[in-house]
């Protein structure tokens, strides 16, 4: 079973996008293929967040001021041994995604010495290689981007399927 703690903040293509529906429509038919949990798209600006409800959702707005609106390129799939990255879309390195995180891992007191390495999961959980390479074969239409104008505060606490959105957050740089 695939638990996590704490708060997460993302980044999610335009809802209703074509690419939002590509991608979700992605994640749906991997977890009925897999029987994995099913989530919203999103690359993961910074995870791992405890603390109070208020307290992160005060820290996030912060964080939102002091961004300005960047874009996401996709490129390419990946896998890893990582249930939370098992089958993925790369995204690009880019510096204002960089200067995001390190921005919101200063704001947080995050001190990881892992480094960033943005993604877009399309499958979670733990599955043999062989049949993760033949998926991958089936998925289309990753190289894209999109624009980020807002962040979306997750409540990552338990399993995938109890995840929730608490705030959509504008940046206002």
């Amino acid at each position: 079973m695939l638990k996590v703690k704490g708060y997460s903040i993302w980044c999610i293509p335009d809802e209703g996008s074509e690419l939002y529906i590509t991608l979700q429509r992605h994640v749906a038919d991997l977890s009925l293929r897999f029987d994995a949990p099913i989530f919203d798209p999103h690359v993961t600006l910074i995870g791992w967040l405890k603390g109070d409800t208020d307290e992160i959702v005060e820290k996030t707005m912060h964080l939102a001021r002091q961004t300005k609106p960047f874009e996401i390129r996709l490129n390419g799939i990946g896998l890893t041994n990582d249930p939370l990255k098992c089958l993925y879309i790369g995204v690009q390195p880019s510096s204002e995604l960089q200067d995001a995180n390190a921005l919101a891992r200063k704001i947080f007191g995050k001190k990881d010495r892992i480094p960033y390495a943005p993604h877009l999961s399309l499958l979670y959980g733990d599955f043999p290689r062989k049949d993760r390479e033949e998926a991958a074969r089936d998925i289309r239409d990753v190289d894209a981007s999109f624009a980020v104008s807002q962040f979306h505060l997750y409540d990552t606490n338990d399993e995938p399927l109890q995840w929730h959105r608490t705030a959509r957050i504008p940046l206002t740089v």
